[in-house]
């Protein structure tokens, strides 16, 4: 975590965090070595909690004739189609949502 104290105010916000939330005063020194010894279970129990994979929205962007045919064998549901300032696009290919 190397740079995450470089500022005063860095130093001041995880102070308030540690007592915020009533974490243990070595808190950030013991935090790196925890997480390394975090195992492939206890990441996917976590993560089934805050990842909500039906909620999932992906942006891809690219050469749509390159890449369309292959996004849509994902078969991950409807295709929308926005320009480049994030307004949906009147025009379509045939088979597009």
């Amino acid at each position: 975590m190397a740079g995450s104290w470089e500022t005063a105010g860095a130093v001041h916000r995880s102070i308030h965090e540690i007592v915020r939330y009533g974490l243990p005063d070595d808190y950030f020194q013991t935090y790196s070595s925890r997480v390394k010894a975090l195992e492939l279970p206890q990441i996917t129990e976590a993560a089934k909690t805050v990842i909500h994979i039906d909620d999932l929205v992906s942006v891809v962007v690219g050469d749509r004739a390159k890449i369309e045919s292959g996004i849509r064998e994902l078969g991950y549901g409807d295709i929308r189609y926005i320009d480049a300032d994030g307004q949906p696009m009147a025009t379509q290919t045939a088979g597009g949502n």
